[in-house]
């Protein structure tokens, strides 16, 4: 066994420190060279996915602009309505109420709206109708699609780190625009007596 004097040991030493010294500042290098990527170089990137991760979107639908007769007769409109998503025609309507009391998690429910007609099949082949996700698709309300269709708001809600809702006050708000409304030349009496 060959045995080491004490310089050998003492310049083993030394290289050993030195390599060690090398192997920290290289990785002590390498994260804050990749620190400066992550925070100067793609910082938008890395705040957009925080933000995804952060903030749950929900859209808040406009109302479809309303169509009268000349004599002010509602000939079209848009109502609300609450869309549940999981088996909504298996549930009862009193489902809403019952969430909010419970505080049930894991059921969505969501105001929507939908085209109603007041006066029925009156006047239907000039109005037309829309599809469920109220665009125009026939006569008047596909005519007039623009101009009818409203512009959807927005509400931004927080979530916590197991994907819950935060409480209201960190909800951000942006409301929704109803639509213009039209109002026709055609008297609905009138109308009503020449369809008859």
């Amino acid at each position: 066994m060959r045995h080491l004097s004490p310089l050998q040991t003492k310049g083993m030493r030394l290289r050993i420190r030195l390599l060690a010294g090398v192997l920290a500042v290289g990785c002590l290098g390498g994260l804050v060279g990749r620190l400066a990527v992550l925070q100067l170089v793609d910082a938008d990137g890395y705040a957009a996915r925080a933000s995804d991760q952060q903030l749950r979107g929900a859209t808040l639908p406009a109302a479809r602009g309303e169509i009268t007769s000349a004599d002010g007769t509602l000939l079209a409109a848009s109502e609300t309505c609450w869309t549940i998503r999981a088996a909504p025609r298996e549930m009862a309507d009193a489902v809403r109420a019952w969430c909010q009391e419970h505080n049930a998690q894991g059921i969505q429910i969501r105001q929507d709206t939908r085209r109603v007609y007041p006066q029925g099949d009156f006047m239907g082949g000039l109005l037309g109708f829309t599809d469920v996700d109220n665009a125009g698709l026939w006569g008047l309300e596909l005519y007039y699609n623009k101009e009818l269709t409203g512009q959807n708001g927005q509400i931004l809600t927080a979530k916590n780190a197991w994907g819950y809702d935060m409480p209201t006050h960190y909800q951000t708000l942006q409301e929704a625009v109803p639509g213009n409304s039209l109002t026709l030349t055609i008297d609905a009496e009138i109308q009503h007596w020449l369809e008859s």
